[in-house]
């Protein structure tokens, strides 16, 4: 398969946080780009957005990236490559790729109802390339090009722009229909792709 088939958005982050593919228009808060990755500062107002976008419906997805930790602290939320919602959904619809405690996660659900399959953190101090899909009602993660978890929904969600402001995100994780963050991610990121 090419690179673009079926790409809906990518995002390089190397000199700001314009989507090379679609028309996504970035917010950017905290964020450095150095010419080659985006930098975040670990802060809940360290984040891009695009809006809500990636709406798939009950599609397949892909959701990809190069991340970069430098730390995990505490406990809870520890920032996303993308997402689409929060962890719980909140009976929300949505779908990420976000760290947790001491798991990375892929997810996909819809209506307070979630799958998602999980690992290990990346460790620190190095690139990572991490991705999470979804095939029919089987949902995948991989680090570094490995299959590391498979789990199996009891629907395929249907992911529509209905939920409020589930905005497409990286870095902090913005909270369904509501204005603020959290969960801000100690790292870098580079080259955010979705695919339908």
């Amino acid at each position: 398969m090419a690179f673009n088939t079926n790409l809906l958005h990518w995002f390089p982050l190397k000199a700001d946080g314009a989507d090379s593919v679609g028309a996504a228009s970035p917010s950017v808060s905290n964020v450095t780009f150095t010419g080659s990755h985006a930098t975040f500062t670990a802060a809940t107002n360290s984040y891009i957005h695009w809006g809500n976008i990636f709406n798939v419906g009950t599609s397949n997805l892909t959701m990809a990236g190069w991340v970069y930790v430098n730390s995990y602290a505490g406990s809870g939320h520890q920032g996303a490559v993308l997402s689409k919602a929060t962890s719980s959904l909140n009976s929300q619809t949505g779908c990420g790729l976000q760290f947790y405690n001491s798991n990375s996660l892929g997810f996909a659900g819809s209506g307070g109802t979630k799958t998602e399959a999980s690992s290990s953190l990346p460790t620190t101090g190095a690139w990572h390339h991490i991705a999470t899909t979804r095939d029919g009602t089987s949902i995948k993660l991989y680090h570094d090009g490995v299959l590391v978890d498979t789990q199996t929904s009891a629907s395929v969600y249907n992911i529509t722009s209905a939920a409020s402001n589930t905005f497409l995100t990286c870095g902090a994780i913005r909270i369904p229909g509501a204005s603020y963050w959290y969960g801000g991610l100690d790292g870098n990121l580079n080259d955010l792709l979705a695919y339908d």
